[in-house]
């Protein structure tokens, strides 16, 4: 995604500094949306006022598709007309590590409540995306975004994951907000998977956890050889 393309995503999203550490670093920056997204995903009177009630869900998936993509993660809005689901999501890699996971993102001013119509939706498209979309990475997850679960999604999610035949899971925007946040670049794709599909139906601080501690170790491994290396050369040239 070119930095040209930020201006779609109007005042929402602003670049703030290059990235330190890594390979290509020079051409790699940070990117801090701005904090509407858990106000989107409970459709807020703020939120209302300000976009109106008919460009909340758009603003939401924009602001999700592109904190997706921050993480490292090729991402595809479906096109309104014809979608059962907002984000088609892709792990780029080798063809033994890639793998695609679909998002849904939901606003509601109630507890979201995964309505029979929605768990249908979803189960619908999950069975077109795999007859339909053959040369894509193996679809490996389904997550569901919004805000504040009701107490009866963890049982629903149950029964739509036994009909899509692979894990369903329900992540609060709040949680990505934070990850975001504690990891400075892209994630672990490997241990991103692993973390979703070992959770309970409901992501957590734990998953977020395992996340966050899954980068510092990559990045702590990643210094102290860099620095090794560096020792070496410095003896090199004694």
């Amino acid at each position: 995604m070119g930095w040209e393309a930020l201006g779609q995503w109007g005042d929402d999203v602003v670049r703030i500094e290059p990235l330190t550490g890594g390979v290509g670093v020079s051409e790699v920056w940070s990117v801090r949306v701005n904090g509407h997204l858990a106000q989107l995903a409970r459709r807020s009177d703020v939120i209302i006022q300000r976009y109106g009630k008919s460009e909340i869900e758009t603003r939401f998936e924009a602001q999700l598709a592109l904190l997706m993509q921050s993480f490292g993660f090729l991402v595809v809005r479906t096109e309104r007309a014809q979608r059962r689901i907002d984000l088609v999501c892709i792990a780029p890699g080798s063809p033994g590590e890639s793998y695609t996971f679909l998002l849904e993102a939901k606003t509601t001013a109630a507890n979201y409540a995964l309505p029979t119509k929605d768990s249908r939706a979803i189960a619908e498209y999950v069975s077109s995306v795999r007859s339909a979309l053959k040369t894509l990475p193996p679809l490996r997850l389904v997550i569901v975004v919004g805000s504040t679960p009701a107490k009866t999604v963890t049982a629903k999610l149950a029964a739509l994951e036994a009909v899509c035949g692979l894990p369903v899971r329900y992540c609060d925007v709040a949680l990505l907000q934070r990850l975001r946040h504690q990891v400075p670049g892209p994630v672990d794709y490997s241990q991103f998977l692993k973390v979703c599909i070992e959770a309970g139906r409901m992501l957590g601080r734990q998953e977020l956890h395992q996340l966050v501690q899954s980068d510092n170790a990559i990045r702590t491994a990643h210094n102290d050889f860099v620095q090794a290396l560096l020792a070496r050369s410095s003896e090199n040239h004694a």
